[in-house]
């Protein structure tokens, strides 16, 4: 399934991007974080987690470092290799799967056991777009992306889904920001359209290299969901009972905080 080379996910996650993603979240902070999602959910070793999407594998790594069975899925091939090797180096079991978001329902197919949990962590829940939820069918949207976690999700299994939410964004809402990860300094322009209820940014890359700076640009278009709105939304994709928090440790949600949704399937 393909939104087709238009849309802005297709060329966003390559060039200096790679160096922002496999630096700007330290091991510890993985590890911290999937000891707190192992206990948000009270998840048991030898439990299979779906990670979606997963980059470089670093949550992934972290769970299966505390005897989860994970799997990984992206469509970013330069990091899903960089997991595979670190999950070879560690002795981790873990697999990586090179795929669509929205079609992660084929893991049914691939992997045979339904997963216990999946996770969509660092605000990657917004992809896609109001696609199909008004009409309550698939049409390649953020749903199409929610109804396949259900498909694969055992019943009473839980989707965690860590985004900023309006209700955060509306509070701390800035049209600038800035932000270094290693040799790259990343600069966002944004700008908030309220009745798409999208927030649209133009990053600014600049890769400081011996032979001096290269500077890239991108572009992207996220669906900023209310808690309500996300609420609805994975209702309709075959979810129940939600819990919401502001951080993986679960710590009680209060205006302006950011969201962490837990769904029960």
């Amino acid at each position: 399934m393909s939104d087709g080379p238009s849309h802005w996910t297709e060329d966003f996650f390559q060039g200096a991007w790679l160096e922002v993603q496999r630096r700007i979240h330290p091991v510890e902070l993985s590890r911290q974080q999937a000891g707190d999602l192992s206990e948000l959910l009270q998840l048991e070793p030898g439990e299979r987690v779906l990670d979606a999407p997963c980059g470089e594998g670093r949550l992934s790594l972290a769970l299966a470092e505390q005897g989860m069975q994970t799997v990984g899925v992206d469509r970013c091939r330069p990091l899903l290799d960089d997991a595979r090797r670190e999950a070879e180096r560690r002795g981790l079991d873990c697999r990586f799967e090179e795929l669509d978001l929205r079609e992660v329902d084929r893991l049914g197919g691939l992997e045979g056991d339904p997963f216990d949990a999946a996770l969509c962590i660092w605000g990657s829940f917004g992809y896609f777009g109001d696609a199909g939820v008004a009409e309550g069918g698939m049409a390649g949207g953020d749903m199409a992306f929610a109804r396949a976690v259900a498909q694969v999700l055992r019943p009473g299994g839980h989707f965690v889904i860590d985004c900023p939410g309006l209700e955060m964004i509306m509070a701390r809402y800035s049209s600038r920001g800035w932000f270094d990860a290693g040799p790259v300094r990343v600069l966002e322009q944004r700008a908030w359209d309220p009745l798409e209820g999208t927030m649209h940014v133009e990053w600014t890359l600049v890769h400081e290299l011996p032979e001096g700076p290269r500077i890239e640009t991108r572009q992207s278009a996220m669906r900023i969901y209310s808690a309500p709105e996300l609420a609805r939304l994975l209702s309709r994709a075959g979810f129940r009972r939600f819990d919401l928090f502001s951080d993986l440790a679960g710590t009680e949600w209060k205006p302006g905080d950011r969201m962490v949704m837990v769904a029960e399937r």
